[in-house]
């Protein structure tokens, strides 16, 4: 019976360490019922309407960031209007450029009437002081004249004599004393006609008494003038047009180059999730187009009892193991947690939205990200939707209170299978 008793001890020997095997870690840390990796989906919806001219790799393809994913061509382009609006400003600006040298022209032209001007006006100006010189020199020499013929007749008149030839003498000389004052008269007349000319040419008005060049030159000069004020005129309102013009080209341009043909790139390395429709496919505003699986920011979301929400915190450290890995146990680090209530959907926009129905609370796990580009890891998309086993430390109170009743449940089991172990009774006979 000794055999009996070995083997019954054996039995319970293997009992109490499959107990401490299954309880030993629930007395030390709180084990998820529980758990899932998880990593967030990068949805890309199309901003137009349009058709499918590239598709995007297919599902489980590895896709580096600024990779370009997919290119669709909208359906109504804009193209040809932004053509249009680019034709429109460039005969502007040539029409601008015409005005520019029209305008140097014709201030070439006025420079040149300007320096003609000033050339004839110094030659009017010599012209008219020679002739007030020799108007002042004719009134000189009628001045002279007059003098004489009064001298000549006071003396006629002071000799006296009634004789018929003294009158006619008299007479005479009373003649050439009144033509010298007409001369000496005219003389002065000239004289100031002389300087009312120099001074309307020192003012720049037309000469008075002169054949109408300077009326020309004035109306020409007008002439410019309006011409000046018609092209800067012209030129002002082509610049108006111009710059009005331009903010609408430049956002019809964007909006070219970003919509007509949708070109998105990768915003993160990872994994394709949810491929694109064939190439020819049409779609709308709004359709998602590619899904990608963001591998570089994974995590583990844990189902643990509610009751110790207040002692799982942000920071926690955790150990976890993958089911069917041959990694063992690493460790993650606590990021959130938050109430299920009853079920509900994933904190984050999650490749896996919902893992599990009860009651209890969700706690998030970060783990290290994934490389998608090394064998084999996206052909199983980061490991994300793989389950896995977490144990997260209790505080050192309750590890006490665990362990002392883990111990006491091992006496019980251990004495139990002691008492069952005892002397077999002898066979009778």
């Amino acid at each position: 019976m000794i055999g009996s008793r070995k083997i019954r001890i054996t039995a319970a020997l293997f009992v109490c360490a499959s107990i401490v095997a299954l309880l030993w870690p629930r007395a030390f840390n709180y084990v998820s019922t529980f758990a899932v990796v998880n990593a967030p989906v990068v949805t890309l919806h199309s901003p137009i309407d349009g058709t499918v001219i590239q598709a995007s790799p297919q599902v489980s393809i590895p896709v580096r960031r600024t990779q370009t994913l997919i290119a669709v061509a909208a359906t109504y382009p804009r193209a040809a209007d932004l053509s249009r609006l680019e034709a429109e400003e460039e005969t502007r600006g040539r029409r601008i450029a015409a005005l520019i040298a029209e305008s140097r022209e014709v201030e070439g032209l006025a420079e040149v009437l300007k320096l003609r001007a000033d050339r004839r006006r110094e030659s009017e100006r010599d012209y008219l002081s020679a002739r007030l010189d020799e108007a002042r020199a004719g009134r000189d020499a009628a001045a002279a004249r007059l003098a004489q013929a009064e001298t000549e007749m006071k003396r006629l008149k002071d000799r006296g004599g009634r004789s018929a030839s003294a009158v006619r003498a008299r007479r005479a000389a009373e003649v050439v004393v009144t033509e010298a004052q007409a001369n000496v008269a005219a003389a002065e007349a000239r004289i100031a006609g002389a300087r009312v000319q120099a001074a309307a040419l020192e003012a720049g008005d037309p000469l008075p008494g002169a054949a109408g060049g300077r009326d020309y030159e004035s109306e020409r000069e007008d002439e410019i003038a309006l011409r000046l004020a018609d092209i800067a005129a012209r030129r002002a309102s082509l610049e108006a047009e111009s710059a009005g013009a331009l903010p609408v080209i430049n956002g019809l341009r964007r909006a070219v180059e970003r919509n007509d043909i949708f070109r998105p790139i990768a915003a993160v390395d990872g994994v394709v999730w949810t491929a694109s429709r064939q190439q020819g496919a049409s779609v709308t505003a709004g359709t998602p187009l590619v899904q990608i699986l963001d591998c570089s920011r994974r995590f583990v979301e844990v189902n643990l009892p509610e009751n110790i929400f207040d002692e799982v915190s942000a920071g926690t450290l955790a150990e976890v193991r993958l089911r069917g890995s041959e990694k063992g146990w690493f460790l993650a680090r606590v990021v959130s947690r938050h109430a299920s209530a009853g079920g509900s959907t994933s904190a984050v926009d999650a490749a896996i939205p919902d893992i599990a129905k009860g009651q209890g609370m969700k706690v998030f796990l970060q783990i290290a990200p994934a490389d998608p580009r090394r064998p084999g890891v996206a052909a199983a998309f980061c490991d994300v939707g793989r389950s896995a086993e977490v144990r997260i430390p209790r505080h050192t109170p309750q590890v006490i209170a665990n362990s002392l009743s883990f111990l006491r449940q091992l006496w019980g089991a251990g004495r139990d299978a002691v008492a069952g172990s005892g002397p077999a009774p002898e066979p009778k006979g």
